[in-house]
């Protein structure tokens, strides 16, 4: 079964993202970028599903502290700051972008686009 690292400050964002991927993937969280870079250290994922906004270590943080491990998975930004577009997070390291408005549309075909 394919892992996941969710990384939100948001219980409720956490708890959201978990019923809407069902149990066909197994879930870590992480509720800040540092806490994320802790249990990558540690475990090996498949795919990183980051917020955008959030205390200690935002998701550019993270995407910059991926970088600097070797075979890290890669990383779909999710957000709801429509300020910023896709090509914005691309260019951080970004390998794919969710806008939490269109969640429900979008964010399991950017998930099965990397793990099925």
């Amino acid at each position: 079964m394919n892992r996941i690292l969710l990384v939100d400050d948001s219980a409720d964002n956490i708890s959201a993202i978990r019923f809407f991927l069902g149990e066909n993937y197994k879930t870590v969280a992480a509720s800040s970028g540092f806490e994320a870079m802790e249990l990558l250290r540690q475990n090996s994922f498949d795919l990183i599903l980051s917020d955008y906004q959030m205390e200690n270590g935002d998701g550019i943080w993270l995407l910059e502290q991926l970088k600097s491990l070797q075979n890290a998975p890669p990383c779909i930004i999710l957000t709801a700051d429509l300020t910023k577009g896709a090509d914005f997070f691309l260019k951080a390291g970004a390998q794919g972008f969710c806008p939490r408005h269109r969640i429900m549309d979008s964010l399991l075909d950017e998930v099965r686009r990397f793990l099925d």
